[in-house]
């Protein structure tokens, strides 16, 4: 048989012919520009970074079907003649980067990339009217977005709240109304902005921390039989506090728990129960049962979690704090090694108030960074809690990478960090230590399939610092690819249901977020963005959301 013989015919894919309408104008000389309602336009496609193959395919597909499409948006400026181009019509998925791409032109028309999808799978001109992106108020997130960063220290003493908030607490009277707001609320959580309660304290705060006791019982008591279980159902309960700290009326009547038709059932029984009552009882349990106020104390300990304080409780018999000091001490075998080596420091423990974690922070800055040949050329990021505006906490999470200039640098000064900080009388002792100093990684999650491959490894250290007086834990977080510096920011600034959320939402796009970059859901392999981001802003903008300051994401 001869060369490719009994092989089928590839069939070539055309474009479709789509028939855009030319004025008679633009089909006589101005150089075939798409004409749209009788105006002579050119269209430019701008998107996101992660969308850039869609970008690709509606240009070429556009420029086939007869469109003018215009790549380089420098030519926008002018036409072939030198003068400036009356009107552009701009295809985008994100207004707010065609307008900083786009600049000053005059009239420009955003429409959705759906407008686009819709003409060429239809193959007829589309009206853009139905899909003109209007123009909106810009809201503080957007400002933040396109000035200079602030920290949440700075917006707290300037009075800052979010949009919602600065209305005011209006009285809603009509059920309807009140459905109507929360189904225009979005989604995902982390398209919301859940500011720190020690800023603006929610209408339902109350029925937010008792859901949170809920949550936490859960954990504690393994309801449902197994930890999945038990993380599951405390998991709802958390999840519901974080959407009623949205929420910006006070839920007063049953009629309101019918407008949160995203909650479960178990969760709306809960609400109603302390509308009724002015509490839910199995929030009190976990201050009035013995055994969970006693599992609740266990976990206070480095290394005790709620399976291991089950044990101690209702296997060992260890029913109080002071028993389990005796115990440790009389049989040291039978416990965790850095239980029983750093217990008394646990007897030390203090939370820290927000003045003193900043303080703290920038005694690190200092201690690593001191002039000469000590000098680690670090820059250290204050993360966890206080980096939301949290009044007080009872660890302080630092994030350190290398400083531009030595960016190139991947080796761990993990051991160096450590050293100098005991050195400077800041950590008092060390709980564990891991540096890998291995190649390529492959990080995996729930199935084989799903992993994230990088380069290197971060640097943790678990520790025990002292600061005016007061023992407290800290996380020391060494990023050694200072590429992934704006990626481990966000992923280390918490809070916990924000993460998980952010990764849900990931997800549902094919991909995989964590503190090492954004990687390909299939495959694993990480999603090139060029521009490289350079802070936690670059980040959100590539995942098409709107940025959202540390302290608006404490759901």
């Amino acid at each position: 048989m001869g060369e490719g013989a009994g092989r089928p015919e590839k069939r070539r894919r055309t474009l479709p012919n789509v028939s855009l309408p030319i004025s008679s104008q633009a089909q006589s000389g101005s150089n075939g520009y798409l004409a749209c309602f009788d105006e002579t336009k050119p269209i430019a496609v701008v998107v996101s970074p992660l969308k850039r193959r869609q970008g690709a395919i509606l240009t070429r597909n556009l420029r086939g079907a007869g469109a003018c499409v215009i790549e380089d948006l420098s030519k926008l400026k002018e036409d072939a003649g030198g003068a400036e181009v009356a009107s552009v019509v701009v295809v985008t998925d994100n207004k707010l980067r065609a307008e900083q791409q786009i600049g000053t032109l005059r009239s420009p028309r955003y429409v959705s990339t759906k407008w686009a999808s819709a003409v060429l799978s239809m193959r007829s001109p589309l009206p853009l009217d139905p899909y003109l992106l209007r123009d909106r108020p810009a809201s503080v997130s957007d400002k933040i977005n396109s000035g200079t960063t602030q920290d949440a220290k700075g917006h707290k003493s300037t009075g800052f709240l979010p949009v919602w908030c600065s209305l005011g607490r209006p009285d809603y009277s009509d059920i309807a109304q009140k459905q109507a707001l929360l189904r225009n609320l979005p989604v995902h959580l982390c398209q919301r902005s859940t500011v720190t309660q020690s800023i603006y304290p929610s209408p339902n705060r109350d029925i937010c921390k008792m859901l949170e006791k809920i949550a936490k019982k859960r954990v504690l008591e393994q309801a449902g039989g197994s930890t999945l279980a038990a993380d599951t159902r405390a998991h709802a309960y958390q999840l519901a506090s974080s959407a009623l700290k949205c929420v910006p009326f006070a839920l007063k009547t049953p009629q309101d728990v019918d407008s949160l038709h995203a909650l479960g059932l178990r969760v709306l029984g809960a609400v109603r129960e302390y509308l009724h009552t002015g509490d839910m009882h199995e929030a009190s349990m976990l201050e009035t049962d013995v055994r969970l106020r006693t599992l609740s104390e266990f976990r206070e300990f480095y290394g005790v979690g709620a399976a291991s304080a089950r044990e101690l409780y209702d296997v060992r018999g260890v029913t109080s704090v002071e028993q389990l000091r005796e115990k440790v001490k009389s049989y040291p075998n039978e416990f965790p090694e850095t239980l029983v080596k750093h217990l008394h420091h646990f007897d030390r423990l203090k939370r820290l108030n927000f003045k003193q974690a900043e303080t703290f922070n920038q005694k690190v800055k200092a201690c690593l960074n001191e002039g000469g040949k000590n000098n680690l050329h670090l820059r250290v990021t204050l993360c966890g809690g206080f980096r939301r505006a949290e009044l007080s906490g009872h660890d302080v999470d630092l994030l350190y990478c290398r400083r531009q200039e030595r960016a190139d640098n991947h080796d761990s000064v993990l051991a160096s960090v450590a050293r100098r900080l005991s050195q400077c009388g800041l950590l008092v002792s060390v709980l564990s230590l891991t540096a890998n100093e291995e190649g390529w990684h492959e990080r995996r999650y729930h199935t084989s399939r799903v992993r994230g491959v990088y380069r290197y490894a971060h640097d943790i250290l678990h520790g025990l610092a002292v600061f005016e007086g007061c023992v407290f834990r800290v996380d020391v977080v060494g990023v050694r690819d200072a590429a992934e510096f704006p990626f481990a920011t966000l992923a280390w600034s918490g809070s916990t249901v924000f993460q998980r959320d952010l990764r849900l939402y990931c997800e549902k796009k094919g991909w995989i977020f964590n503190q090492h970059g954004i990687f390909e859901r299939d495959g694993g392999h990480r999603v090139k963005l060029t521009p490289g981001p350079k802070s936690e802003m670059d980040v959100f903008e590539a995942m098409g959301l709107t940025y959202r300051p540390p302290f608006e994401r404490s759901c």
